[in-house]
């Protein structure tokens, strides 16, 4: 891939991200609304390791790639985020939104 190319696939990585990022942070908000309290108080923590959890393990596998331009290394480093982000959001749905919890 040419400098150009990359420049156009870490914009859309980018966007992608932002699109994602309302997408769990939607479905978290609809979660979180229908727990009780302890429950909120439980996800709420998990979430926070989540967090911190996806973007050092992304780290990680980046840190893995030698050599390469910059751009393709941030490149790689936001699909891996993508990838996190787009689990978290099916495992919300699939783990804490049954069908009597209307979220």
């Amino acid at each position: 891939m040419h400098g150009a190319e990359w420049c156009d696939t870490s914009t859309a990585a980018h966007a992608e991200k932002e699109i994602l990022n309302k997408r769990l942070n939607a479905t978290y908000k609809a979660v979180m609304s229908s727990l009780e309290e302890h429950q909120r108080k439980s996800l709420r923590e998990s979430q926070h390791l989540w967090l911190q959890y996806h973007v050092a393990e992304c780290n990680a596998r980046n840190d893995q790639i030698h050599g390469g331009v910059a751009i393709m290394r941030n490149n790689v480093w936001l699909a891996c985020i993508n990838e996190f982000i787009k689990k978290r959001t099916t495992e919300l749905k699939t783990e804490f939104c049954q069908n009597d919890k209307g979220c």
